[in-house]
């Protein structure tokens, strides 16, 4: 399986299909593995490129103890490393949750390396996952 390391950090990704690249951004404690279990990957291998990537700390990549190793610019540096061992200039991003807020580092540290962006169930506040309405009170979405 394919492996780049970053700055001493192993980051283990899987590629599938052809067309045009797509990285592909999975949440918080999953991995690469849900966008198989959950039938993206079948539904657009057929059309795209894509590029499944451990999230640092997830899945088969390395896990590493100091906190310093999960900041933003770095995540963002995982994915340039990957397309840099592609040889992939651009790609397209689609993150979710965990994955969403790794595509706004991308947006802020490596933007000439992507060609649009699909950002779900994340908001660009880097403040907290629960963002700054959660202070124990109830969350309202919607027009009121």
């Amino acid at each position: 399986m394919p492996r780049v390391v970053n700055k001493g950090i192993s980051i283990h990704y899987r590629v599938e299909g052809n067309g045009p690249p797509l990285v592909l951004g999975h949440g918080v404690t999953d991995s690469s593995d849900v966008f198989y279990e959950r039938g993206y990957v079948a539904a657009l291998k057929p059309k795209y490129r894509l590029v499944l990537i451990d999230s640092r700390g997830h899945g088969q990549s390395d896990k590493p103890h100091d906190p310093q190793s999960y900041t933003p610019e770095k995540f963002a540096s995982d994915i340039v490393a990957v397309l840099d061992d592609l040889g992939m200039k651009t790609a397209a991003y689609w993150g979710y949750s965990m994955g969403g807020w790794v595509g706004f580092a991308l947006a802020r540290h490596a933007l000439d390396r992507v060609a649009c962006f699909v950002i779900g169930g994340r908001s660009a506040s880097s403040i907290s996952i629960f963002g700054r309405a959660w202070k124990g009170r109830p969350h309202h979405h919607g027009a009121s």
